[in-house]
């Protein structure tokens, strides 16, 4: 299992694990005068306020699959208007 990344996706109804080959993954790195500074009291952190300087990304298809994932710097993403997680946040505040 070392060659094999496993991912692990719950919601409420469905909980899926997917297997990837560790082969696959690319990684992009950021030079070191790019990474963000490090908290300085761990103790204080404070959800939601820092970040890490990566993210992991895979995407499925459903006449593809799983594409190969991806390590790369923190960019912004793109999510479409009609997208479930949106119209849950809302329900949720009403």
């Amino acid at each position: 299992m070392k060659n094999i990344i496993q991912i692990l996706f719950l919601n409420r109804n469905v909980s899926i694990v997917v297997f990837l080959q560790k082969a696959d993954l690319k990684v992009e790195l950021l030079e070191p005068s790019q990474l963000k500074p490090k908290p300085a009291d761990l103790s204080k952190l404070v959800f939601g306020n820092h970040f890490t300087d990566y993210m992991f990304e895979v995407s499925w298809d459903i006449s593809e699959g799983w594409s190969k994932p991806k390590i790369s710097p923190v960019h912004e993403l793109s999510i479409h208007p009609g997208a479930k997680s949106l119209h849950y946040g809302i329900e949720v505040s009403e």
